[in-house]
């Protein structure tokens, strides 16, 4: 039976679409994440299950917000790569 595990930096009450996603593997994420982002990953992770990226059956990452919302104009937006997000990860 296919398995995603996502764990989450620290979740915080801020809005979503501003800072972009960046998720990892290995217990090594630091940082926060807004309360609507992770809700918007745990959505996207539904149409990307374990089992169609490999034979592991387990899929386990870490996601926080990054940096984003510098200084440069028109704002972040909310990582839309949701293929490359969820294709650089790997099955346990």
């Amino acid at each position: 039976m296919p398995l995603t595990i996502v764990r989450p930096g620290a979740v915080q009450a801020a809005p979503g679409g501003v800072k972009e996603l960046l998720f990892s593997q290995g217990d090594n994420a630091a940082g926060d994440v807004s309360l609507e982002d992770l809700a918007e990953v745990c959505v996207r992770a539904l149409g990307a299950p374990p089992g169609e990226m490999g034979a592991g059956g387990l899929l386990e990452f870490e996601v926080v917000n990054g940096g984003g919302g510098g200084g440069g104009g028109g704002g972040g937006k909310l990582e839309s790569d949701w293929e490359g997000l969820f294709g650089g990860l790997s099955n346990i």
